[in-house]
């Protein structure tokens, strides 16, 4: 193109000065002959902001050469022109040597044009929450004269996050050495809220291990528990916006099942001298299942547990007889009764009228009965036990000649065993050569 097409027409003296044109009329600065349709032609279209700048403001002053003051910079460079106020941040790394309109928008550097699409080309693609902020919620107002931070922004939740845990899965995290998942929140969470739970873990498609890390495996009737039976949500949030209780609140310290369930035998089966661990388990494991605690796996060893053995007939009689069923629970949660006590007389009747009852009052049935076989069978020894050895010749003669039925003044018949006369007259009659006569019936 011609000169004139930028230029006005005009002649140089012989030192190279412009010739004074015709009359006093003044020769307009070159730069302002420049119309903004010329200088899109020229490559960089002069539009806002820069449409409001003079020339002198990119082009140099005349005391440059001719490639100075016209370099002929790309419309979209630009870093000719403006300082970067990011440091060294995107020296390398996916936007190294992209241009300041690759984020911003090119009619003003407050007016970013990073969108989320654009953010899924960083390390960190925005969802959910994430996607809902404002950029300074991670990009941080930066300290006086330091460049607000963009490359090596943290990515992992917890650099940014409080952690609700107080940091107790980091322990369990650190005793399996699993320095790839550890402290990190999307092994559970999931960016749209921390109260959403992944229902499945990426790494073993299994739901949460609560054994794995907590160290308290979810089995039976656990299994089948909502979270919150346990982990009771509070009123308000804490700092950390957490709602999920804590098991400790609710039960305090858990060191076994009575931390949370109440113990119906009231501690009877933690008395002194009876076995901590039973049957591969403690507490109520010993005897119970985690599927419920009517269920017991293992046969209850009453001997152990109670000090008294179930042989013979015991052995043979339901549990029923001597722990009555209740309709609804008492208030320990107990649905069996107590046993009356291990003493003969608490179940049974005594068809002897207290006979046998010794200073306490207490009679001890065992010592003539096999009370396990049954009454009928007697380990009584009249030699031993009784004040009446009977020898040889009382040997032969049936119990019954010598107790005999008498009827009590209350009402009823018991057999007669003592006190009875032990001397000879009392059964014998002398005057009838020593045979034996009736006794006299006495009433007691």
């Amino acid at each position: 193109a011609a000169c004139a097409t930028c230029h006005i027409p005009q002649h140089l003296d012989f030192h190279g000065a412009p010739a004074a044109p015709a009359g006093d009329v003044p020769v307009p600065p070159l730069e302002r002959l420049v119309t903004p349709k010329l200088h899109d032609a020229a490559g960089f279209g002069l539009r806002s902001p820069h449409a409001d700048l003079s020339c002198s403001a990119c082009h140099l002053g005349p005391s440059a050469d001719f490639d100075a003051r016209f370099p002929g910079r790309p419309e979209a460079s630009c870093s000719s022109c403006h300082e970067g106020p990011h440091g060294d941040q995107f020296s390398k790394g996916r936007f190294a040597g992209r241009e300041c309109t690759a984020c911003h928008d090119r009619e003003s550097f407050e007016e970013d044009a990073f969108d989320v699409a654009a953010h899924r080309r960083t390390a960190f693609a925005l969802e959910a929450s994430h996607a809902e902020l404002a950029c300074n919620a991670c990009h941080l107002d930066p300290p006086e004269e330091e460049p607000r931070r963009f490359h090596g922004t943290p990515k992992r939740c917890e650099l940014c996050h409080a952690d609700a845990h107080g940091g107790f899965f980091d322990t369990f995290l650190a005793d399996r050495k699993d320095e790839r998942r550890r402290g990190t929140c999307s092994v559970c969470h999931v960016s749209t809220t921390f109260d959403d739970v992944e229902t499945e873990d990426p790494e073993t498609a299994r739901s949460f291990d609560h054994g794995v890390w907590t160290g308290f495996e979810l089995r039976g009737a656990h299994l089948q528990e909502r979270c919150e039976t346990c982990h009771v949500p509070t009123a308000t949030r804490d700092a950390t916006g957490r709602r999920f209780g804590r098991v400790e609140t609710s039960f305090g310290t858990v060191t076994g099942c009575a931390s949370c369930h109440g113990d119906p035998h009231e501690g009877l089966f933690d008395a002194p001298g009876l076995p901590t661990r039973r049957n591969g388990g403690s507490d109520c494991l010993r005897c119970h299942s985690e599927t419920s605690f009517r269920a017991m796996p293992n046969r209850f060893e009453h001997g152990l547990w109670t000090g008294f053995d179930l042989d013979g007939a015991h052995a043979k009689t339901g549990c029923e007889s001597c722990h009555t069923p209740r309709v609804r629970p008492d208030a320990v949660g107990r649905t069996w009764g107590a046993a009356r006590g291990t003493a003969c007389g608490a179940c049974h009747t005594n068809p002897h009228a207290g006979q046998f009852r010794d200073e306490t009052g207490a009679t001890d049935c065992a010592s003539c009965h096999r009370s396990a076989v049954g009454w009928d069978a007697l380990r009584f020894d009249h030699e031993r036990q009784s004040r009446f050895p009977l020898g040889s010749a009382h040997a032969k003669v049936e119990c019954s000649a010598c107790h005999t039925a008498q009827k009590l003044e209350s009402g009823g018949v018991i057999v007669r065993y003592r006190p009875l006369e032990t001397s000879c007259d009392a059964c014998h009659d002398a005057q009838r050569g020593g045979g034996a006569r009736s006794r006299g019936r006495r009433r007691f």
